[in-house]
């Protein structure tokens, strides 16, 4: 299953969609905080987070850069309740 995201920074990673917010100090911690999430909300299996960043909140100096950086997919994969 595919998921689709919004992703943007604002002194943390704020990543919005499906009627979920989900947050973390560092992209580890904002995809350890999306298994949580997810496995909370019943979704199992293999899944895959897409996550397309936010431009209106991206510094405009910045846009010379390649914004493809700021993109994101994580594959998680839930099996269970106890699943860590």
């Amino acid at each position: 299953m595919k998921l689709f995201f919004i992703l943007r920074h604002e002194g943390k990673w704020v990543a919005e969609g499906h009627g979920l917010t989900v947050t973390g100090k560092s992209l580890d911690e904002l995809d350890r905080n999306f298994k949580n999430l997810l496995k909370e909300k019943g979704y199992r299996g293999k899944l895959e987070i897409q996550m397309s960043f936010d431009y209106s909140t991206f510094p405009h100096w910045m846009t010379q850069f390649h914004p493809y950086y700021f993109n994101r997919t994580v594959l998680l994969e839930i099996n269970s309740i106890e699943d860590k």
